[in-house]
């Protein structure tokens, strides 16, 4: 089993190369896109990526919650998609998935009511977006009770949920987003993920001086300028 300090160098290394944070030398490219790719990527080395873009610290127990939040001191569950298919792609939709869990164990996690945190990828392993809100602000609790019923009667199946459950959750955030990927999620989803990253950047950018905006715009390309000045 990996140490936290190796899950924490796997993350910062993945979230280098899936957020476009630097440009790293071919071999940790290579190892990197390797991790994150449709081929080979695993929920964990997802995970992870997702964490350490949030800030938040990497548990080392793997049968509990995924992370921790030490500014709330909250515990984080992370769940992860990708886009799938090739001659039928299925698109990022906030997809979420339990296993078979006890029902104690659902008990207690609503009860806690843990950070949920959803990160979908695109096919090259590059992160599409980061979204981040309160178990009890959503409606997976229903989703839990469907799925206890179903198993009431017989019936093994995963607990599921995807952006419906949480798109009217008020402690919903978009960590992160990047537009240019934008294609890679459902319409309703990349609505919502366009309106909020669209609020969230203008707040930012309106704390900004003067001096600090014309710095921030003399780091992006010709093209990346030309296409502001259009909107």
């Amino acid at each position: 089993m990996l140490s936290i300090k190796e899950k924490a160098l796997i993350g910062d290394l993945t979230r280098k190369f899936s957020f476009n944070e630097e440009i790293l030398d071919k071999r940790d490219k290579v190892f990197a896109q390797f991790m994150m790719s449709k081929e080979s990527a695993t929920g964990p080395s997802r995970e992870w990526a997702t964490l350490s873009k949030c800030g938040f610290d990497n548990l080392e127990d793997m049968h509990g919650y995924d992370g921790f939040d030490p500014e709330t001191e909250r515990n984080v569950e992370v769940k992860s998609e990708s886009v799938r298919g090739t001659k039928v792609v299925t698109k990022l939709h906030g997809g979420m998935s339990w296993g078979g869990k006890k029902k104690e164990t659902y008990d207690k996690i609503l009860k806690e009511n843990p950070i949920i945190v959803v990160s979908g990828f695109n096919d090259d392993g590059k992160c599409v977006y980061i979204v981040k809100f309160d178990m009890k602000d959503s409606s997976i609790r229903d989703e839990i009770a469907k799925g206890m019923k179903a198993r009431k009667s017989g019936k093994e199946t995963a607990i599921k949920a995807t952006w419906t459950s949480f798109k009217t959750a008020e402690s919903l955030e978009v960590v992160y987003y990047e537009p240019r990927y934008g294609d890679n999620v459902v319409r309703d989803f990349k609505t919502i993920l366009d309106t909020q990253w669209t609020e969230k950047r203008k707040a930012e950018m309106s704390k900004l001086t003067r001096s600090e905006m014309i710095d921030l715009i003399a780091q992006k390309s010709k093209e990346e300028v030309l296409e502001l000045l259009l909107k």
